[in-house]
């Protein structure tokens, strides 16, 4: 058996030593490493500015101006073959750098790829 340890200041103490883990970032690959990244980064960067691209997860992730939000995933959509969007979500940077972060998450079933595409929101003052 186990020995018995007190639980009078259960509440006193954290149960937790580190209590602001801050999990550690994902390995990056440069997009050239990946053919049909590749071609989509090109084909993408004919119509609008990206602002950072690289391969996270086996995802391409791209990062856009918010004004191009609806340029791409249209562009995705009609000529890459970007058919399904499988999550949007947004996280929250307001204390760090004053907005949201707005990540849409889109497969393609032909190519059997997903894609990541994040842009900054920022907060109306």
């Amino acid at each position: 058996m186990r020995a018995y340890k007190p639980k009078d200041d259960v509440q006193a103490k954290s149960y937790y030593s580190d209590r602001f883990f801050v999990k550690p970032a994902l390995p990056r690959k440069l997009v050239e490493t990946d053919l049909i990244f590749k071609s989509d980064l090109e084909s993408v960067q004919t119509i609008i500015e990206v602002l950072e691209s690289y391969i996270e997860l086996e995802h391409l992730v791209l990062i856009i101006k918010p004004d191009d939000n609806v340029k791409v995933i249209s562009h995705l959509k009609n000529n890459c073959s970007y058919d399904f969007m499988i999550e949007l979500t947004a996280v929250d940077y307001i204390a760090k750098r004053g907005g949201f972060e707005i990540v849409y998450e889109m497969l393609s079933t032909q190519k059997k790829k997903k894609k990541k595409k994040k842009t900054l929101r920022y907060q109306r003052r």
